[in-house]
């Protein structure tokens, strides 16, 4: 009796925790052409959410061109959350008051190439403070009506997870069928070291933890990323992982997700043309949320990452970084009345740039449009 009792409790316990989706990477590799197609668009009663690290928007030398080619990789989605929106604007040393001026500049740029459905939402003040380099400002898309559904969002909160950072939160509601369905949306960029970065992603445990309907947060995590900073290395994502375990969040790229060294063959958010690989980018739902995955939990199908440092766009800006730089050789070369043709001068020539085309997109190219790949997840209402 005793053994029936004990194993009708651990059968008990089994079905109480939640069984999540476990997204897998199939047979996709590392820099996988297929993560250069679109996001696939919502089919009926769906909605796309997309995350993106959008690198010091509004602080770098983008054209029109480039802004058209952001928008590309994100539209596809139903909502965009981005971040690093002004990220540097607001320095004390930097552009002071006009900063904001500049972001409401930049999102109606990309306001106007999304097109009337969509809405920006902006937080009313950026955040940590006007002072902070890491500033920024907190930015979200929605499109208005589309596959069977509608969508309003407004600006929420900062949530405070930490000294340094605060999640942009929003207050969402989807419509199907005349039935609504309400969650908050959080969007999140950490630190990149410890301890600043367990104490934020601790900060969003414990605001997961309070929640008493449906949430999602995405965002850059930095999850992963290496340090020898702290004696205890990763306990923020020791804690996410123990809440996805226990059944509590649902970690959309928990069996994609590492901290240790990357091996060959990990994927990676960030482009591929970056020395180390991370998977820093995520999504954490609320337990209800894993249930309404649109395909069940399949990669590529359900979620997903949007690549482009094999587009042509990408390309065509890396060759016109190389072409600008050379030409300033060639004028400094001009003026210093160097020989052109000097055997000497054209070997040194052919290694500069050599060394322009290595570096130029992971470093040129990615301020123009950004470091970060697009992720995206899907659920079905």
């Amino acid at each position: 009796m005793k053994t029936f009792i004990t194993l009708s409790l651990l059968l008990v316990t089994q079905i109480c925790l939640a069984q999540f989706p476990k997204i897998t990477q199939g047979d996709y590799v590392e820099n996988d052409k297929r993560f250069n197609k679109e996001i696939i668009a919502s089919k009926a009663g769906e909605l796309t959410i997309a995350s993106f690290n959008i690198r010091n928007l509004g602080t770098r030398g983008r054209t029109l061109n480039d802004y058209i080619a952001l928008v590309d990789l994100v539209d596809e989605a139903d909502i965009i959350v981005f971040q690093e929106v002004g990220l540097g604007a607001f320095r004390k040393d930097a552009y002071g008051p006009e900063a904001i001026k500049m972001m409401n500049a930049v999102t109606s740029i990309i306001q106007s190439f999304l097109g009337d459905n969509w809405v920006i939402v902006k937080a009313d003040n950026i955040s940590p403070n006007e002072k902070s380099a890491a500033a920024e400002l907190g930015v979200m898309a929605y499109r208005k009506s589309g596959n069977g559904i509608t969508i309003t969002g407004k600006w929420k909160e900062y949530a405070d997870i930490g000294d340094k950072r605060d999640m942009a939160v929003y207050d969402m509601t989807v419509t199907k069928d005349g039935k609504s369905n309400q969650f908050y949306l959080g969007s999140i960029h950490t630190s990149p070291d410890c301890p600043h970065r367990d104490e934020q992603l601790l900060g969003v445990a414990e605001w997961t933890k309070n929640q008493t309907g449906d949430f999602i947060v995405a965002g850059d995590f930095n999850w992963g990323y290496s340090s020898n900073k702290c004696k205890d290395t990763y306990v923020g994502e020791n804690m996410m992982n123990k809440l996805h375990d226990d059944g509590k969040v649902f970690q959309v790229f928990h069996e994609l997700s590492y901290e240790k060294k990357p091996s060959p063959g990990d994927l990676r958010t960030n482009l591929g043309i970056r020395a180390t690989a991370r998977f820093y980018d995520q999504f954490l739902t609320s337990k209800n949320f894993s249930t309404k995955m649109a395909e069940g939990g399949k990669f590529m199908q359900d979620c997903g990452i949007r690549s482009y440092s094999q587009d042509k766009n990408f390309k065509k800006i890396a060759d016109k970084y190389v072409s600008d730089q050379m030409k300033g050789l060639n004028t400094y070369a001009k003026n210093k009345k160097i020989e052109t043709n000097d055997v000497n001068w054209i070997a040194d020539k052919a290694q500069v740039e050599e060394k322009l085309l290595k570096t130029a997109r992971a470093h040129g190219t990615t301020w123009r449009i950004s470091d970060h790949r697009v992720v995206w997840m899907k659920l079905k209402f």
